[in-house]
């Protein structure tokens, strides 16, 4: 224990920490004034005209006659959502001064129509979305709460987004700052040759800088969330922990959409589960902190490897950065990909940069691969954190430091 003290005490103490909280808190700062920004704008009457925008834009790539059906399919599925969006929308802005409880009666009703009419043509994709919805209107009745509005700016609303975000873009490259020196950077100072002349394993030196730095990322990055929590709920509105979240637990292969892109899932309709916002974030954040293990056992590795801090930092975050960007590509369905990396992205704990988009099965969808699920995703975190640690630990014990 007090070798991990000892360690914690230099990371913080240590210019790259600050450097890197510092870069954190400044772009989690940014990042939560463009998503209060943009929640301002997803106003129904705003988000309808950018709708028409992108209506307009899908129809044009439409009629490209050189585009695969890979990418037909796409374009397909993105002018069928954007149409159902604007129905909803329409619904909103014509019903916004109506009470909300009649309001959702209303919607559901509208919502049950749109559904006998999917299941009489077999839209898979709309009969889930609109069972999905109906539940959780019947959520709101059944349990007397009054929905918070897409546009309204609450601290429940906001910081998942923003989270989200963060772990996509930028949470990775933090921790590879923080920690892919830990081991390397002590030999310029040979610190590293003082404190194996101690009556200490090497083992248990390797292992308290691997736990100093979990701890020192998992509590750095909490404090910042909870900070940003109570500036925005204080500034504006905490909203309501109550807020129900719905997802399809399970997916199941979709055969058609295989047949035209390679790969597609559908969701199992009996797999519908509601979570509390709060529930849900709490859920979220013990994946957030499976994801830092791995990613700091994965800099450890590197660290171990290389004798100068500056190339261990180097090489880690060049690499966190080129696959947060990969990552980004091929999970954004309009940004195209490639399919064989697709099929890699699940066995590779990077995917799994956001607790978020794991526990709403988002991740799931976009992959679209129906062997993924919370399980294996556990499992691939898990396995990545011990297989990098076991052979940083067996490179550092056998390694010629004295």
């Amino acid at each position: 224990m007090k070798l991990i003290k000892n360690e914690i005490k230099k990371i913080i103490l240590s210019r790259k920490y600050i450097v890197a909280m510092s870069i954190f808190f400044a772009l989690y700062a940014c990042m939560s004034v463009l998503m209060c920004k943009d929640t301002i704008n997803s106003k129904p009457e705003i988000a309808l005209s950018k709708n028409q925008k992108n209506l307009e834009y899908w129809q044009k790539q439409k009629e490209d006659k050189n585009i695969s059906k890979k990418r037909e399919s796409e374009i397909d599925q993105n002018i069928k959502f954007i149409e159902r969006r604007n129905k909803d929308l329409k619904f909103q802005i014509e019903n916004k001064n109506v009470d909300w409880e009649k309001r959702l009666e209303k919607d559901n009703n509208n919502l049950k129509e749109q559904l006998k009419e999917s299941e009489k043509k077999g839209e898979s994709i709309e009969i889930s979305e609109y069972k999905q919805q109906i539940a959780v209107n019947d959520y709101y009745l059944n349990n007397n709460i009054k929905p918070t509005s897409d546009y309204e700016i609450t601290a429940f609303n906001v910081i998942p987004k923003i989270n989200v975000l963060v772990g996509l873009l930028i949470i990775s490259v933090i921790i590879a700052i923080m920690t892919s020196d830990s081991v390397s950077g002590e030999f310029n100072p040979s610190t590293i040759k003082l404190l194996l002349t101690k009556p200490v394993s090497r083992q248990k030196v390797l292992f308290s800088k691997f736990m100093a730095s979990v701890l020192t990322c998992i509590l750095s990055f909490l404090i910042v969330k909870i900070l940003a929590f109570l500036v925005l709920g204080t500034v504006f509105s905490f909203g309501s922990f109550k807020e129900p979240v719905s997802f399809y637990s399970r997916y199941i292969a979709d055969k058609d959409l295989i047949a035209n892109t390679g790969l597609g899932i559908k969701p199992d309709l009996n797999s519908l589960k509601i979570y509390s916002i709060l529930k849900l974030t709490a859920f979220s954040e013990v994946i957030n902190m499976l994801f830092i293990m791995a990613t700091v056992s994965l800099c450890l590795l590197i660290s171990t490897l290389t004798k100068k801090s500056s190339t261990s930092i180097s090489i880690s975050a060049i690499l966190f950065a080129i696959i947060s960007v990969l990552n980004v590509r091929q999970l954004d369905g309009a940004g195209g990909g490639n399919l064989a990396i697709h099929k890699v992205m699940p066995y590779v704990f990077s995917t799994y940069s956001t607790g978020e988009f794991v526990i709403s099965r988002e991740i799931i969808r976009k992959i679209g691969l129906e062997f993924v699920n919370v399980p294996f995703i556990i499992i691939i975190l898990i396995a990545w954190t011990i297989i990098c640690y076991l052979i940083s630990n067996f490179v550092f014990v056998k390694r010629d430091i004295l």
